[in-house]
């Protein structure tokens, strides 16, 4: 069977009470290219349609199957390309049942565009992560996707780069929290910006690295109640290091920022702790810095900020022994300085517990700890 029709090929429709007679339509080996409106439109919740083994080709306008009303659709097998939507469902009356299997997708603008929150069903294949809308709060889902997890990898995942899993985050919110999972691999990226409710995860620390390529922004800046876990951060040219590997410079909120089992490797310096947006509170756990890491100064804390907002952190189980190479460039490990005057109270306030630094595999140099001011 083909169709060229150029509004709309091929229409299932009923206009009576739920429960009451329909359309129920079933299609093998059907074909529809060039333009149309809607290749095929299910509407009413009476009707039906059931596909197998069929082929939808469009000329990059138009949607390849619509679902209006409380439709109910079962498609196995179809071919779907050159769409502005493939599967659209617009908010209309009524609760479809979509099942979707086997299904590909190309050079669609929108593979699933699910708009009403009431709809059922799952969809199972690979559809791209930017290209897939379904209501967070609507029962439909990919199967063995979820929208709160965005991975990254070289192939097979939503993304490939780590910045634009970050830069496609828009809604995230106290009720609304997503994780970065990121797959082994090397990953050049520019500079990372946080977003408060999402964390980035690695697969293990020795398996995923974020190199950072650009040489005049810190690479990671932190955001309250975000956090890092598991990761690696480096950078991709020793000649050539960002001011800081991680940023963190508070929150209007006064809400934690946190880094947890991560391995630091620069030829620079390694945190920065300010209070400069609003009160700080800063985690950092079981890290480590890289045994020949040629970096300068380590974790500065200090509260030079206009309003010289308070800053509470802990820093536990954190280590470092260097070899020759890594105290070539060293200067000093830790620096706590407030520059709040007068202060009856200490401004920074913090703990550094279950630690071990130092060079015991070469004559000592450089400096430990500095503390200075209200601290």
């Amino acid at each position: 069977m083909l169709f060229r029709i150029y509004r709309n090929n091929k229409l299932c429709i009923d206009s009576n009470e739920e429960g009451g007679y329909g359309s129920e339509v079933s299609i093998e080996n059907f074909f529809s290219y060039k333009h149309s409106d809607n290749a095929i439109i299910v509407n009413g919740p009476n009707s039906e349609l059931m596909s197998h083994a069929s082929v939808l080709q469009g000329d990059g306008s138009g949607n390849a199957i619509t679902i209006l009303n409380g439709a109910n659709v079962d498609i196995r097998g179809l071919y779907i390309e050159n769409w502005n939507i493939g599967i659209n469902q617009p908010i209309s009356s009524g609760t479809s049942h979509i099942l979707l299997s086997g299904i590909l997708y190309e050079e669609c603008a929108q593979n699933i565009n699910i708009q009403s929150a009431t709809t059922e069903g799952h969809a199972d294949g690979y559809t791209e992560y930017l290209k897939t809308s379904i209501p967070k709060e609507a029962p439909f889902f990919v199967s063995g996707v979820n929208e709160h997890i965005i991975t990254v990898a070289a192939k097979g995942a939503n993304f490939k780069s780590i910045h634009e899993a970050l830069e496609s985050i828009t809604d995230n919110s106290f009720y609304i929290r997503y994780t970065i999972y990121i797959g082994p691999g090397i990953y050049l990226e520019p500079q990372l910006v946080m977003k408060s409710y999402v964390t980035l995860l690695g697969f293990f620390q020795t398996q995923c690295i974020i190199a950072a390529i650009d040489p005049t922004k810190p690479l990671i800046i932190g955001a309250g109640y975000a956090a890092i876990d598991k990761l690696t951060l480096a950078v991709a040219d020793y000649a050539y290091p960002p001011p800081y590997l991680v940023e963190y410079l508070g929150d209007p909120n006064g809400v934690h920022f946190r880094v947890d089992n991560i391995v630091f490797d620069t030829s620079r310096d390694i945190v920065h702790v300010g209070s400069s947006n609003g009160p700080t509170i800063f985690l950092l756990l079981n890290a480590l810095i890289n045994v020949s890491a040629p970096y300068r100064n380590g974790i500065l804390i200090e509260d030079s900020g206009r309003y010289n907002f308070p800053i509470m952190f802990i820093i536990d189980n954190f280590i470092w022994s260097a070899d020759e190479t890594g105290i070539s460039n060293f200067n000093e490990f830790c620096k706590i300085v407030s520059y709040k005057t007068p202060s009856l109270f200490p401004n920074i306030f913090g703990a550094i517990t279950n630690s071990s630094t130092g060079q015991v595999f070469s004559i000592p140099v450089g400096t430990g700890f500095t503390f200075g001011g209200s601290v």
